[in-house]
């Protein structure tokens, strides 16, 4: 059987401190880890969000047929920090009335082409049927037709 003497005693409660001491310390350092990594998590988000708003703006403006969607982003992202009651499309729409220029020119069908065919497979398919068609009948309108539909594809 062992007895407490005093000096074992003393000597178990400093170790014991220091114990604890060291444990505190671990928990305050886990602590502010955590508080850097919570802080960096809602930069990312932050982020995040910037990066989708950004996308769905410049979507917004190839839609609506801009020449310049960064530049235009920007201005419009300007536009939207200066005033919270707006949305992107409004100040696109605004954009659009009050500098045209920087927008595409509606196509208007003309009387020598009165389609315009889309782009990708379909398109792809109808400067095939065209070409058939101009090789097939020799007719001019035909081939005018394929040329017109091979440049635009």
């Amino acid at each position: 059987m062992s007895q407490n003497t005093p000096d074992s005693t003393g000597s178990n409660d400093t170790d014991l401190r220091e114990a604890l001491a060291e444990r505190t310390q671990m928990a305050q350092d886990l602590a502010d880890q955590l508080r850097a990594r919570e802080a960096q998590l809602a930069e990312f988000r932050t982020r995040a969000e910037r990066l989708e708003r950004r996308g769905s703006i410049e979507r917004s403006l190839a839609q609506a047929g801009a020449i310049d969607t960064e530049a235009l982003a920007l201005l419009v992202e300007s536009r939207l920090e200066g005033d919270d009651d707006t949305t992107p499309q409004r100040v696109i729409a605004q954009l659009q009335r009050d500098r045209p220029a920087l927008f595409r020119a509606p196509s208007r069908a003309s009387a020598i082409s009165p389609s315009h065919p889309s782009q990708g497979t379909s398109g792809r398919l109808s400067v095939e049927r065209a070409r058939e068609e101009a090789r097939t009948t020799g007719d001019r309108r035909a081939l005018m037709k394929y040329l017109r539909l091979r440049r635009a594809n």
